[in-house]
């Protein structure tokens, strides 16, 4: 069984960016796109930090509106 190795911090602060970029401009659709390509290519942990941080963030402004 191989061993998926973590993503650089560099590679998912770029995803987090991307996500980031679309929430501020209320594209939420887009954002869960992206989310929805890069979480399957991730490892359990930065699966999990990026689940954490997606979901926060929509939470979080989808509330605001």
């Amino acid at each position: 069984m191989d061993i998926i190795e973590s993503k650089s911090i560099e590679e998912i602060s770029t995803i987090v960016e991307t996500i980031e970029k679309y929430l501020l401009t209320d594209d939420y659709e887009n954002a869960f796109i992206i989310f929805l390509l890069h979480i399957k290519r991730l490892n359990n942990l930065d699966r999990d930090e990026l689940i954490y941080y997606f979901y926060n963030r929509y939470i979080t402004k989808s509330r605001q509106n």
